[in-house]
């Protein structure tokens, strides 16, 4: 099998009684992270598409603030919320600015003053993270 067939296989055990194992399995191929981020984009089902989320910023990669960017508008709150997971877990100036900006561009809304107010709590922690004090 191919790195393709190896990266939907193990996706597709992600939510089952394996999950784990497949999470450390992808996790551990360097390069299929491009294979999991795309597997987002292409998720209707919104309990798979956090469990992408999750494994994607399991990587510790930065390559994968794109997808975790576009997980921020994901109409779904687990995936959001995992997708602000990840962002503080990689922390760092490019995730603070991804947060940033993604908080900028909210509507308005009640929806959008709760997803502010946790965005706001995700800076937070990642600049906690980075101050040397």
């Amino acid at each position: 099998m191919g790195l393709r067939e190896d990266v939907a296989e193990l996706l597709a055990e992600l939510d089952g009684p394996r999950g784990e194992d497949a999470l450390c399995a992808l996790t551990s191929m360097s390069e299929a992270l491009p294979l999991v981020a795309d597997a987002y984009y292409r998720e209707p089902d919104a309990e798979r598409r956090e469990s992408v989320i999750h494994c994607l910023w399991q990587y510790r990669d930065h390559a994968a603030l794109p997808t975790l960017r576009a997980a921020l508008r994901d109409p779904d709150d687990r995936v959001w919320k995992e997708a602000l997971d990840g962002l503080v877990t990689l922390g760092g100036t490019a995730a603070q600015r991804t947060l940033q900006e993604e908080r900028a561009a909210l509507p308005e809304g009640i929806n959008a003053r709760e997803r502010q107010e946790w965005i706001d709590e995700a800076i937070e922690q990642i600049r906690e993270s980075t101050d040397p004090g």
